[in-house]
């Protein structure tokens, strides 16, 4: 049962979902090299996304959530031809903007802001284990290689 701490961070999250969506697309523009020539409404739509799935994670301490959406969204990356150091920055963004956001709305409570940030630590190591992996597929099992005859 989710403590009321717990309840306040995703009741914050929540009440932001759409500023942290606008602030994750716009700081992504900024700072995540060539991620401003990507189809804009497909990554303002991708960044919301993300949000949401940090969100249900979160609130559902359900890691498979997170795990399986980075996992689909690295492929899609990588498919596309984005360095794997460029998406992880780009994940890096998301964390940021996350950490940002609960920093500020849970500044009246210091223990709540350490406990949620510890949450979203935990939940980003589990991102780049993930993006990790599925860039290690990628470099043993090239995309259009047939697995039984690659070594």
């Amino acid at each position: 049962m989710p403590t009321e701490a717990e309840d306040r961070l995703i009741a914050l999250l929540m009440v932001q979902r759409e500023a942290l969506g606008a602030a994750v697309f716009a700081q992504m523009l900024r700072e995540v090299p060539g991620y401003d020539r990507l189809d804009p409404v497909r990554l303002r739509a991708q960044n919301l996304h993300s949000v949401d799935t940090v969100i249900r994670t979160l609130a559902e301490r359900n890691p498979a959530l997170a795990s399986h959406y980075v996992d689909e969204l690295t492929a899609q990356r990588l498919a596309e031809g984005v360095p794997i150091t460029v998406f992880l920055v780009a994940v890096q963004v998301v964390e940021t903007v996350i950490r940002a956001a609960i920093r500020a709305g849970l500044a009246d409570d210091p223990p709540a802001a350490a406990h949620a940030l510890h949450r979203v630590d935990r939940a980003f190591s589990l991102v780049r284990n993930v993006v990790g992996r599925r860039n290690l597929t990628n470099v043993m099992q090239p995309p259009g290689s047939d697995p039984a005859t690659h070594r």
